[in-house]
C-alpha cells in the first residue's frame, strides 16, 4: 500500500536450481516503474521515471543464498506497477549476476486505505474483497475475476444507480459519500456478483482430443442473488417467493390479480387501490 515500508525478501537459485552462496558477496536490490529491460546501477543510457538502487542485507548463513530489502516510505509514495533485480557482486573477481535469472521480482504499489472506519468504504478497492467472496474467488495466486474488472463493475452500479444515495467519485476510484450501512454494502456487492454471473447463466463446455470440461449451471445462484436483492431493497418475503402476488401468479399461471378482482365500495369508508402489488387500504 502507498506509504506502507514492507519486507522483501527472496531465496536466489543459479541455473541448476541450486541456492546461490553469497559468501563473500555484496547484494544490492534495484527496482523502477518503468517495465523492461532493468539497467544494472551506473550503467548509461538509464532513463526510467523511478530508479532505486540500495544495498541489501543477506539473511542467515550466506550459502542458504536468502537475501532482503526494506523499502523506505518515499520509495512507495508512487502508485504503480513496479519490476526489480537482485544484483550480486563478487568482492574477488567484481563478476555482477542479476537474479531472478530470466524474470523480474514484480510488486504493485496501490492506493492506502482509509483509516477512518471499518464500515466506511470509500474506495472502489475495497470492494474487490466482498465481491470476490460471494464469487467464491478465493485463490490469491490465481484468480478468476481480475481487479481491473471488479472496479469495472462496481464503477456500473454506481453510475446507473444500483445503491440509491452512493455515486461514483470524480476521480473513479471512490464512492462518494463512502458507504457506511452494512445494506448498502450488501446491495453494492450483490449487484456486481450479479453481472459477473449473468452473461453465464446456462450451462457451458468445451472438449478437446484428450480433454473435456463441463461448467455447471448458475440458475440456483442467480435466483439467490435476485431474491437477496429483493429483500435489501423492497423487505422481507413472502416465503421463498418475492411476494403474495408472485405466489399466487405461480400457482395458477396466469395474471390472476388482473383477471378476477372484483371489488364493491360504499364510499366514504375508505380508499382501496389495487395493483400488481397487491390490494392497499386508506382509511385516512
Amino acid at each position: 500500500m502507498q506509504g506502507n515500508v514492507p519486507l522483501l525478501s527472496a531465496t536466489l537459485f543459479d541455473a541448476q536450481g541450486m541456492a546461490v552462496d553469497l559468501t563473500g558477496c555484496t547484494v544490492q536490490f534495484a527496482f523502477q516503474q518503468q517495465l523492461g529491460v532493468l539497467l544494472v546501477a551506473g550503467s548509461s543510457g538509464n532513463n526510467a521515471p523511478y530508479q532505486f538502487v540500495h544495498p541489501a542485507n543477506v539473511v542467515g548463513t550466506p550459502t542458504m543464498g536468502m537475501v532482503s530489502y526494506q523499502l523506505a516510505g518515499d520509495e512507495t509514495a508512487t502508485l504503480g506497477d513496479f519490476q526489480g533485480q537482485w544484483q550480486v557482486t563478487s568482492t574477488g573477481t567484481g563478476l555482477l549476476t542479476i537474479y531472478p535469472l530470466d524474470w523480474f521480482v514484480r510488486f504493485q504499489i496501490r492506493q492506502a486505505l482509509p483509516q477512518t472506519s471499518p464500515q466506511n468504504i470509500v474506495l472502489i478497492c475495497q470492494m474487490h474483497e466482498p465481491v470476490r467472496t460471494i464469487l467464491g474467488d478465493f485463490d490469491a495466486k490465481f484468480r478468476k475475476y481480475q481487479d481491473g474488472a471488479i472496479d469495472s463493475v462496481v464503477r456500473t452500479c454506481l453510475l446507473i444507480g444500483n445503491v440509491p444515495g452512493q455515486t461514483l467519485g470524480v476521480d473513479r476510484l471512490s464512492i462518494s459519500p463512502g458507504i457506511t450501512t452494512s445494506c448498502d454494502l450488501a446491495r453494492l456487492m450483490y449487484h456486481a456478483a450479479k453481472k459477473f454471473v449473468d452473461p453465464n447463466t446456462a450451462q457451458y463446455s468445451y472438449r478437446l482430443r484428450a480433454i473435456e470440461e463441463r461448467f455447471g449451471r448458475q440458475e440456483l445462484f442467480l435466483r439467490e442473488l435476485q431474491n437477496a436483492i429483493y429483500e435489501l431493497e423492497n423487505g422481507e418475503m413472502f416465503s421463498s417467493f418475492q411476494s403474495f402476488y408472485s405466489w399466487v401468479n405461480a400457482l395458477t399461471g396466469i395474471d390472476i390479480w388482473s383477471l378476477m378482482s372484483d371489488m364493491n365500495t360504499i364510499a366514504p369508508v375508505a380508499a382501496v387501490t389495487i395493483g400488481r402489488a397487491g390490494v392497499t387500504v386508506s382509511t385516512t
